[in-house]
């Protein structure tokens, strides 16, 4: 009976034991924001195919916004090539000899969605949600890092974000989004052929 009783006792431990380790590993949602860097490439067209975001024609600037929409300044004549604002980025794409925007994705610490608003003019607004997961001390030590499981452009699944078994590090299954603004309507692609 003692030998039950010792086992019921030492099982009872190690699960306690068990759960508070995992409970202490858990990302607290504080709902701090954080604003996550990442190498996608947005491509923005027209119904015409003209690269929107060239800055020698009077481009449209995205912006990034939660809650009240801000818009940018032009570029000076002298930021052909590359331009950043607000956080954000304009960069000439060599491969595919088009302008690329990147925006960071944000989010709040420990909360799985996160919805941000991007204004490519005053009456065109889209959206984008991500769906984070969070891993202590891996990229940050001592730190949660957060991982963007998936990421929706208006609704649409454009990029995940998966380990790669080659490199070890986590990496988004699409890194270039193309989008077609045409007649008041958005299209999405991952090949910049597909929308022409």
């Amino acid at each position: 009976m003692k030998g039950k009783l010792y086992l019921i006792i030492s099982i009872s431990i190690m699960l306690f034991a068990t759960v508070a380790c995992h409970k202490s590993n858990e990302i607290p949602a504080t709902g701090e924001p954080f604003y996550r860097a990442n190498s996608l490439k947005f491509f923005f067209t027209d119904g015409t195919n003209k690269d929107l975001l060239n800055l020698r024609n009077n481009p449209i600037l995205p912006v990034t916004f939660e809650y009240t929409f801000q818009a940018p300044a032009l570029p000076g004549p002298a930021d052909t090539m590359r331009y950043n604002y607000m956080g954000m980025e304009i960069k000439y794409d060599t491969e595919t000899k088009m302008y690329a925007w990147n925006t960071g994705i944000n989010g709040k610490s420990g909360i799985q969605t996160h919805e941000v608003y991007i204004a490519v003019n005053e009456s065109d607004i889209d959206t984008l949600k991500a769906y984070f997961s969070y891993i202590m001390g891996d990229v940050i030590p001592n730190g949660p890092y957060a991982i963007v499981e998936k990421l929706y452009y208006n609704g649409i699944l454009i990029t995940e974000e998966k380990m790669n078994s080659e490199s070890g590090i986590q990496e988004f299954t699409n890194k270039r989004i193309f989008i077609k603004k045409e007649n008041g309507a958005t299209k999405i692609s991952f090949n910049q052929y597909q929308l022409k």
